[in-house]
């Protein structure tokens, strides 16, 4: 739970303002798995569980915070018949388990387990710990599984630096302005796309005149509960006169929602879209959609 009060000023006060104090418990079952316990959560193992505290103080106003960890003494094994230890641990009634996962099923909370830490350190390394986060799907459609990591692994490095370019469209031209949408394919497998739409100023055939860009908005087609797309509100426009080129760049996050051996999370990648136009007419002259982080 948390609580909040004032700081008092005065000569051993730490600083005026609001102040949060968190705790969280976490126990851990004779078979090593660490779950975090919320309200509801009941440990199954009265004695047995290894229970840690976790205490934060959180000065909200200064920015600051101090997490102290502390562990209570593990508890003393029980034993069997033969007057050995428990190899599993025991159940409520002080007898030995002998299948790990009869106490696993009897469990509430959220594991956090070693395969789940082995996992975060293999991602932090990967795709690094900004660019994603474990959450709760509500159903199978919102994540692509993985079997294990390495398949994961080969996924992120082949398919998703770059998206093929595969169809342009001018879905308005009136008076010199011309509306256009730029597809590039996300997956071809889940028939999802992001689409470019580009509103420009066109130069009449023989004018002096050059383009120019009056508005650009990309959206995501198809799947949007595996994929979200999020544009930024900035693009950015150049002009080359001497090369006869006029350069719009944008960029976005890309969320994706993975599963690796029933652990879901959402990744999230930043991506540059870039379309090169002729500056003297308007014509588009090459597409591009990759990752730059």
């Amino acid at each position: 739970g948390s609580t909040e009060g004032g700081i008092p000023i005065g000569e051993n006060s730490t600083g005026g303002g609001i102040y949060v104090i968190v705790v969280t418990v976490y126990h851990t079952i004779p078979t090593g798995e660490t779950f975090e316990f919320g309200s509801n959560s009941v440990c199954q193992h009265p004695g047995e569980c290894i229970v840690t505290v976790v205490v934060e103080f959180i000065y909200t106003e200064h920015n600051r915070s101090m997490r102290d960890l502390v562990e209570c003494s593990p508890p003393e094994n029980c034993f069997d018949v033969n007057g050995d230890p428990c190899p599993n641990g025991c159940d409520d009634m002080n007898q030995c388990v002998d299948n790990p996962s009869e106490i696993e099923s009897l469990q509430s909370g959220i594991l956090i387990g070693s395969e789940f830490q082995r996992l975060s350190e293999q991602l932090n390394d990967l795709i690094g710990p900004d660019h994603y986060e474990f959450f709760i799907p509500s159903s199978p459609d919102e994540t692509i599984s993985f079997a294990d990591f390495q398949e994961f692994a080969n996924y992120f490095n082949y398919q998703t630096n770059e998206f093929q370019f595969i169809a342009e469209e001018i879905i308005e031209f009136d008076n010199q302005t011309r509306t256009t949408n730029y597809e590039f394919e996300v997956s071809d497998l889940f028939n999802t796309s992001i689409i470019v739409t580009v509103q420009a100023e066109v130069p009449d055939s023989g004018s002096t005149n050059t383009m120019e860009i009056l508005e650009v908005e990309s959206n995501i087609v198809g799947n949007n509960t595996l994929y979200q797309w999020e544009q930024y509100d900035f693009y950015d426009i150049n002009t080359y006169p001497d090369d006869d080129l006029l350069r719009l760049e944008l960029r976005g996050i890309l969320t994706t929602g993975i599963e690796i051996d029933w652990l879901p999370f959402k990744m999230t990648r930043l991506y540059s879209m870039r379309i090169d136009f002729r500056l003297s007419t308007g014509e588009s002259l090459s597409h591009i959609l990759m990752s730059i982080d």
